[in-house]
């Protein structure tokens, strides 16, 4: 399973850095009119609750200049990696059958896989697969 993709700056970043943390990890596009939508809350939920061990983490399956220009113009708070096609790969590897974005994978801070959701994630279901784990 592919789990290594660059940063915005072409450093190459490992999913199991964030080992220990709750891994919230979401999959998305710059294109994706529900993608754009979400992502003010998850950067509320990153400032609300990252003190506490959560972690997001953005895989963007776009180019890199799309995906560097969005994350400035919305101030994301937490990494996003440049994913392509291998972040899909990646995304259908975790249970993302339809190939659909948004998609969010949850993971504990032993590295379990404890939820996933396709689509908009949205207060409450956030709070059914995320906050439990705090």
């Amino acid at each position: 399973m592919q789990s290594r993709f660059p940063d915005l700056k072409g450093k190459e970043q490992n999913l199991a850095l964030w080992k220990g943390r709750v891994l919230v990890v979401n999959f998305w596009a710059t294109w994706c009119p529900p993608c754009r939508a979400e992502i003010p809350a998850l950067i509320d939920d990153q400032e609300k609750y990252g003190a506490q061990g959560l972690q997001f983490v953005g895989i963007a399956v776009d180019r890199a200049e799309d995906i560097r220009e969005f994350a400035k113009e919305y101030g994301i708070n937490f990494p996003v990696l440049h994913g392509e096609a291998e972040g899909m790969e990646l995304a259908a590897s975790l249970g993302n059958s339809a190939y659909a974005l948004p998609y969010t994978v949850v993971i504990d801070r032993t590295g379990k896989i404890t939820g996933t959701a396709i689509g908009f994630m949205g207060d409450d279901r956030f709070n059914a697969l995320v906050r439990p784990l705090l």
